[in-house]
């Protein structure tokens, strides 16, 4: 039995399966995720009819996406994670988007909104596995519509992009991506690192940083 939560999204999700069963899916808007999170995997696992003793693995979605809630799930995962003694992943939000499209579509642009007028993309070809057909970038909506005739998969995609795709360009929006998470991750194997949640995938710094101290004036 897994758990899988995504913090990082504009769609807050709790997800729990068993072998191939979705047992329970739970989400909110970002705004509850701080308060709610704890809340919300009390719900998943009541509706599984479990405890947080019958898992045998855990998952967290890491950004790129909202700064605050990526920290969030990743500390609350990890908490877990050593209470429990369980296997812990930590697995890209763009790949789990790109998990998301219908598998009839051979290459898919995962995209998250970067905010000031930009997205996180990453191309991905689609066969047995995702195969990233290299790294994620920080394009404006004018790039992405260049990319066009594309799938596009992401959270909002529709307003943001539709004024800059070309005809036969697809756009998916899709739901919750726990359960997205727990199609591809839903037992724990050899390669499953729970270091991995102690990397978060920002993409790029935050817009705040720590200020410097003004220097002080030297006395005669």
């Amino acid at each position: 039995m897994v758990l899988a939560i995504d913090t990082s999204s504009p769609i807050v999700g709790v997800a729990v399966r068993c072998g191939t069963k979705l047992l329970a899916s739970i989400a909110a808007s970002t705004q509850r995720s701080s308060r709610e999170l704890l809340r919300m995997i009390d719900r998943a696992l009541s509706q599984a009819k479990a405890t947080v003793h019958d898992l045998d693995g855990l998952v967290a979605l890491r950004g790129p996406g909202s700064f605050t809630g990526i920290r969030i799930g990743l500390g609350t995962i990890y908490g877990l994670h050593q209470a429990l003694d369980i296997p812990a992943q930590g697995v890209s939000t763009l790949e789990v988007l790109a998990a998301a499209a219908p598998k009839q579509h051979r290459t898919v642009v995962a995209a998250v909104n970067a905010q000031r007028g930009e997205w996180f993309v990453e191309s991905f070809e689609i066969g047995g596995h995702r195969d990233s057909l290299g790294p994620p970038r920080c394009l404006s909506p004018e790039s992405i519509g260049e990319m066009s005739p594309a799938v596009i998969v992401g959270h909002g995609v529709h307003d943001a992009l539709g004024p800059f795709v070309s005809r036969g360009t697809t756009m998916i929006e899709p739901a919750s991506l726990a359960p997205v998470a727990l199609l591809h991750w839903s037992e724990p194997g050899p390669d499953w690192n729970p270091q991995t949640l102690t990397e978060p995938l920002y993409c790029r710094q935050a817009a705040a940083t720590e200020q410097r101290k003004a220097p002080q004036d030297s006395k005669a």
